[in-house]
Formats: structure tokens, C-alpha cells, sequence
């Protein structure tokens, strides 16, 4: 960890903090999972000691869909990201550790929506092709709140 990080605390925000989610250990300050068979047996409530000496250390750590009908909606651009704001209900909103880009969570009782469900994508200038954001249910899963990836924006709860 570079030592511009290492100031920064990792940790769960209150609203996650239900036994019936599930977190996983991400690979330093990466979006890569730590250990293997993370969406059915490698994956921890939010008090685990394990779990919670990771995030000590200042790692990232993802939070799984599915578990307790939880839901990640990852808007990246700004045409979805105002869609997301007007037109679901009211809920817990972070900030992405990409770009400019925010992560709401909601609940179902439908827990097998698949993963990811990917919104439109657009081309850059370049010519490359980039999602606008996408849905993670169904045992997929999106960087925490605090967590930066390399030098992207640090992300907080709003």
C-alpha cells in the first residue's frame, strides 16, 4: 500500500452492517477477489475477525449481491447516474472508487437476479466500447465505500 493510502480507513458503513450480507477480501487495493469459490463459501458477514482485520490493514473489500436479496447498482456516466437518482427510490448511495461514478444498494426478495446486468455502452473517441454501468445481484459484487482502486477517486457514503 503506498503511504498516500495508508491513511485512509476501510470500513463498512452502518447501512450494510447486517449479518444477512456478505463481504468479500479484494487483493490490496485492487477490484480482484482474494480467495477462490468467493460467491458461495469464501465470503464473510460484516463483524468477521478475519474480514475485519483485512479491512484494518486498509484492502479493499467487495460487497456481495444476492445475499439478503441486497442489490449494487454501479452507474459510471452521467446519463444513468441521473436516471438512478430520479427514478429509484430513495437509498444508500456511495461514491464509486472510479471516475465520477456512485454505487446504490437495494434490497428484493428476488435473489436470483443474474450478474452483471449490463446497461448500454457508448464509444469513446477511441473507439472503444465502455459500459455505462451495470447491475450486480446474483452473487457478483461491487468495490466497497472507502475503498480506492490504484489512483481513482476515493469514494464515501452521501
Amino acid at each position: 500500500m503506498s503511504k498516500k493510502d495508508s491513511y485512509i480507513k476501510v470500513s463498512i458503513p452502518k447501512q450494510l452492517k447486517t449479518d444477512d450480507f456478505r463481504f468479500i477480501k479484494l487483493v490490496g487495493k485492487t477490484k480482484l477477489p482474494q480467495e477462490k469459490d468467493w460467491q458461495d463459501n469464501n465470503n464473510y458477514t460484516w463483524n468477521d475477525p478475519s474480514f475485519q482485520k483485512h479491512i484494518a490493514t486498509g484492502y479493499n473489500y467487495g460487497v456481495l449481491g444476492g445475499y439478503g436479496g441486497l442489490i449494487g447498482i454501479d452507474a459510471d456516466m452521467a446519463p444513468l447516474i441521473g436516471d438512478v437518482k430520479r427514478k429509484l427510490l430513495k437509498t444508500f448511495t456511495v461514491g464509486s472508487p472510479h471516475r465520477e461514478g456512485i454505487h446504490t444498494y437495494n434490497t428484493t426478495k428476488d435473489n436470483d437476479i443474474p450478474s452483471p446486468v449490463l446497461f448500454d455502452t457508448i464509444v469513446d473517441k477511441n473507439g472503444k466500447r465502455k459500459n455505462i454501468g451495470n447491475i450486480r445481484g446474483g452473487k457478483g459484487f461491487v468495490v466497497g465505500a472507502s475503498c480506492s482502486v490504484f489512483d481513482c477517486k476515493k469514494c464515501g457514503a452521501h
